[in-house]
């Protein structure tokens, strides 16, 4: 593919959904117009990231540069990290797009919604397909400001717009962590070009304190982004958006906290004390934040919880160096949330089912200790097919280790409870797939993102403590349900319930803090 063709291309999808948000705006422009040109959009989106895929296999990743100075301008990287994101939040953005146009019939200012939606999703694209480090930043920029104006869309919602100033300081806070991260890479480096930063520190190893600093600001960037204990409370106070909103934060703009990790990996890799600092905040929220979840008796509360202990999820498994593992849940995450949000009316019906005729648990030590035994067994399978055998695998095994205590609870649901036949063959064949999907995808991440990550190497001793101390702190909340029997609920669980349902009261000590200063914001 010739080069200018490629430019052209990549530049298609933001320019497109830009250009949808100022289309939106005519008065001539009919709503059935708008949905059948959101279809068209995203599918041209998805089909400029397919093109842009086949030009990497034949030629390699490149970074297209249009105007350019020290490696500050505007560039765009062409890697399979960009397209697969680009592609991703295409199709989300165009999905988003078509269910808003029914969503929001009869509202009078439907098409300004579709518009600052559209800008919102190129704002996006534009930042997963940045070259540099200014172009990177202003697209990040963007998108906290696009995000802003949806969460803000419907002014007489007064905890809406509480919620989306708080939001907005945090943002704040995020941007100019993230300005004196890349104003310590430029200094460290001398440029601004992503691939070359990252070329830089492959050959430099262990960086500097300015690099270690730098990357400690990206931790903090992608912890305020990606809404990370004790920053979490915004997210589950922003629920008073429009749900078409929340499908695109919880699936599109969340993301942004691992992307920005995966990345800059070469400048994670090469800063192990942020990297632990990463692990430790992203594992805890994992934990804590599945926890919170699981206590919650509202349904778009919970999808927050959710939300917050899958990028928790996600970027503890890029505090380990398992980049591409990280890449897979972030992705899978992005369908099923958004999937969840925008079918959440259904899922009230669901679980209101699920409470009906709760199968009891049976407690036979056998069916226990076999549930146990298969799911390790399973996990056991994969690392040998997988070849995980030296130090460069430890932290895959790792998160190997916790994945395999889910799928053990899922096995004792189905051989330790009086349910149905049907429904015990169902948990088990789920967590054979489970086990399955998750050793072939991040097999074929990781070929996918070979040359884009580091090469694979012994992790510092500081990230292996941190990851099997996480690994030991997950086995105490499972363990305590694999072998917890009875259904009834004593008085300390009772208590710890309230605790976790309440999300350990983290955000009221963080609204303390601030005081009143954030309702004066935004």
């Amino acid at each position: 593919m010739k080069m200018n063709l490629l430019q052209i291309a990549i530049l298609l999808p933001p320019a497109l959904f830009m250009l949808y948000g100022l289309w939106s705006k005519s008065k001539t422009t009919s709503l059935k117009a708008l949905k059948n040109g959101a279809l068209l959009f995203s599918g041209l989106g998805i089909l400029t990231a397919i093109v842009s895929g086949i030009s990497i296999y034949l030629e390699g990743q490149q970074t297209v540069s249009l105007l350019e100075m020290n490696g500050l301008g505007i560039s765009f990287k062409i890697d399979a990290l960009s397209i697969i994101m680009l592609g991703m939040v295409s199709f989300i953005g165009g999905i988003v797009l078509k269910y808003s146009i029914n969503y929001l019939d009869g509202d009078h200012n439907h098409k300004s919604f579709l518009g600052r939606l559209a800008v919102t999703v190129a704002s996006v694209q534009l930042l997963v397909i940045s070259g540099n480090l200014l172009l990177f930043f202003l697209a990040w920029v963007s998108t906290s400001f696009a995000l802003h104006q949806l969460l803000t869309f419907y002014k007489t919602r007064k905890k809406a717009q509480l919620a989306a100033k708080k939001k907005f300081l945090f943002a704040r806070l995020g941007d100019f962590a993230l300005f004196g991260a890349f104003a310590l890479f430029y200094q460290s480096t001398g440029t601004g070009d992503i691939q070359t930063i990252g070329q830089i520190m492959t050959t430099m190893g262990e960086g500097g304190w300015m690099i270690e600093l730098g990357a400690a600001l990206l931790v903090m960037t992608a912890a305020l982004k990606s809404a990370q204990l004790p920053f979490h409370g915004w997210l589950v106070e922003v629920m008073e958006a429009p749900t078409p909103v929340s499908a695109l934060l919880h699936a599109g703009l969340l993301n942004a906290g691992p992307f920005l990790i995966i990345r800059f990996s070469h400048v994670m890799d090469a800063a192990p004390l942020a990297q632990t600092t990463l692990l430790v905040i992203s594992g805890l929220t994992a934990m804590l934040g599945a926890m919170m979840f699981i206590t919650q008796p509202a349904i778009k509360t919970a999808l927050a919880y959710s939300s917050i202990a899958h990028m928790g999820f996600s970027l503890m498994a890029s505090g380990l160096g398992a980049y591409s593992a990280s890449l897979l849940h972030l992705v899978a995450h992005s369908f099923y949330k958004a999937h969840a949000f925008l079918s959440s009316a259904s899922i009230v019906d669901q679980m209101r089912a699920s409470y009906i005729n709760k199968p009891k648990r049976k407690g036979n030590p056998l069916g226990i200790a076999v549930a146990v035994i298969l799911a390790v067994s399973a996990t056991m399978t994969g690392v040998y097919l997988l070849k995980l055998n030296d130090s460069t695998d430890l932290p895959l095994l790792i998160l190997t280790g916790m994945i395999t205590l889910g799928v053990a609870l899922l096995i004792v649901f189905a051989t330790d409870t009086t349910s149905i036949a049907k429904t015990n063959l169902r948990l088990l064949g789920t967590a054979a797939l489970i086990v399955t999907a998750f050793f072939v995808w991040e097999s074929i991440f990781h070929q996918l993102l070979t040359g884009v990550l580091p090469v694979a190497k012994a992790p510092h001793p500081l990230v292996i403590g941190a990851g099997l101390g996480l690994l030991v702190l997950f086995c105490l909340p499972i363990g305590y349900q694999i072998f917890k029997t009875k259904s009834a609920v004593n008085k300390v669980q009772h208590t710890f319930g309230v605790h976790f349902r309440n999300g350990l009261y983290l955000n009221l000590y963080l609204d303390k803090l601030l005081g009143k200063y954030h309702k004066s914001v935004g």
